[in-house]
C-alpha cells in the first residue's frame, strides 16, 4: 500500500464531504440563527437599548481587574525565564511618534507577590501578575523626564533610563560584581531572582478621585529581592 496523498477537493468550498456547495457572499452574511433550545429566555437588539453604558461603569470594570499595588519577585523555576527582547523604538502621543529613536530592552512575564489580607486563610493572599517593562539600552539611551503633551522637558531621567539604572544596580547587589556589559543585565533580568514593584496609573484614589488616563499597571522599581517586602 502506498504513502496516504492529500486530497484537497475534501476540504474545498465547493466539493467534498465538507462541503455543502459554493460559498457566497450572502452566505458569510447569512443571519445568526439563535438555538431555540439553548435558552429559557429571549435577547433581542430591543433589549439593548435598556442596558446602561455609563464610562464610570468601564472605569469600575478596568480598576477591579488590575493587579493590586505592592512588591512581587520573579520565580523562574515556578513560572520560567522572563522574556526579553532588544529592540528600537520610539515614544508615541495620540498615536504620533515624538522624540528620536532609541534602543530599549523590553522584559515581560509572571510574577508572584503576597500581601495582607483578613479574609484570605492565614491573612496571606497571594497572587501572581503577568508584568512587562522596557529599559533603556545603557547610559548612552539615557532620556529626561519630558511631558510629550507640551513638549516640557521636565528634567531628571525618564522611567526607562530609571529602571536601566535599577537593573544595573541589582545586578552589582545580587552577582556582587558590576557587570561586564548590558547582555549580563539582560540574562539576570531574563533567569534571576529579584523584586518587581508593581503600582497603578488611572486608578480613583482618595488623593486623586478623578484621574486621568486609562487605569493600568505599571513597573516603578527594580530592586534586590531581600529589601522589599508588602505591608
Amino acid at each position: 500500500m502506498g504513502a496516504p496523498q492529500f486530497d484537497p477537493s475534501l476540504f474545498s468550498g465547493t466539493s467534498g464531504p465538507f462541503s455543502s456547495g459554493p460559498i457566497t457572499l450572502e452566505d458569510r452574511q447569512a443571519p445568526i440563527e439563535q438555538d431555540a433550545d439553548a435558552v429559557n429566555e429571549t435577547f433581542t437588539m430591543e433589549d439593548l437599548a435598556n442596558i446602561d453604558t455609563k464610562h464610570a461603569d468601564s472605569v469600575k470594570l478596568q480598576v477591579a481587574g488590575l493587579f493590586p499595588a505592592g512588591w512581587y519577585q520573579t520565580d523562574p523555576d515556578e513560572f520560567g525565564e522572563m522574556n526579553v527582547l532588544p529592540s528600537i523604538q520610539k515614544d508615541f502621543v495620540d498615536g504620533e511618534p515624538v522624540g528620536a529613536s532609541r534602543k530599549v530592552v523590553k522584559v515581560s512575564g509572571r510574577v508572584k507577590g503576597k500581601f495582607r489580607d483578613p479574609k484570605a486563610e492565614g491573612g496571606v493572599r497571594l497572587v501572581t501578575a503577568r508584568v512587562d517593562f522596557t529599559i533603556a539600552a545603557g547610559p548612552g539611551e539615557s532620556r529626561p523626564r519630558t511631558n510629550f503633551d507640551t513638549g516640557e522637558v521636565l528634567g531628571g531621567i525618564d522611567l526607562k533610563t530609571q529602571l536601566y539604572t535599577q537593573a544595573e544596580g541589582t545586578y552589582l547587589k545580587v552577582v556582587g560584581e558590576e557587570s561586564p556589559n548590558l547582555l549580563a543585565i539582560t540574562e539576570f533580568l531574563k533567569t534571576g531572582v529579584y523584586a518587581i514593584n508593581l503600582r497603578q496609573i488611572g486608578a480613583p484614589s482618595a488623593r486623586n478621585p478623578v484621574p486621568s488616563g486609562e487605569p493600568k499597571n505599571f513597573v516603578q522599581n527594580i530592586a534586590p529581592l531581600k529589601r522589599t517586602k508588602n505591608k
